[in-house]
């Protein structure tokens, strides 16, 4: 369960903790993902939005430079102007409201990846504590044995 040793010392509502913490943690990083996609995607509309509208002021200038141009056509040029500045506004709070949502996911995906790292320490706690019995109990058995040796050859 991702890298954790397991083991029979473990118990079953450890190793669901762990499963259901697995599972949660897999979630927030799909949900993270979606998220940055969407942040990106975002970006790159408002980039296009951007240069769309330095685009068109450029082409302004030079009709202004080559000939100017008629009060109609720069009454046109001003009111599309204010609509693009409107569109690339709606854009920027549009990408707050992303990275508000890329901010939320990410934080989850991190409390979800500290919590089953907590669960991983504990597996690694019980197994050393499982080998520290084991240890004792086999010195025991082994100083046991050494006793009734020691008896034996002693009589």
């Amino acid at each position: 369960m991702d890298g954790i040793e397991m083991t029979m010392h473990t118990s079953p509502a450890l190793l669901t903790l762990i499963e259901i913490a697995s599972k949660a943690s897999q979630k927030a990083a799909e949900n993270l993902s979606a998220a940055n996609h969407q942040f990106q995607e975002g970006q790159k509309n408002l980039m296009l939005l951007m240069n769309y509208r330095k685009d068109y002021e450029v082409k302004f200038e030079s009709s202004l430079k080559t000939g100017g141009v008629s009060s109609e056509s720069y009454l046109n040029f001003q009111s599309f102007l204010k609509k693009i500045e409107e569109a690339i506004l709606g854009q920027q709070n549009t990408m707050a409201n992303f990275k508000k949502e890329v901010d939320f996911h990410r934080k989850c995906w991190q409390e979800n990846e500290r919590k089953k790292l907590s669960y991983g320490v504990l597996v690694a706690n019980s197994h050393k504590k499982a080998q520290h019995l084991a240890l004792k109990r086999d010195q025991k058995l082994m100083d046991e044995h050494a006793a009734r040796h020691s008896k034996s050859h002693v009589r």
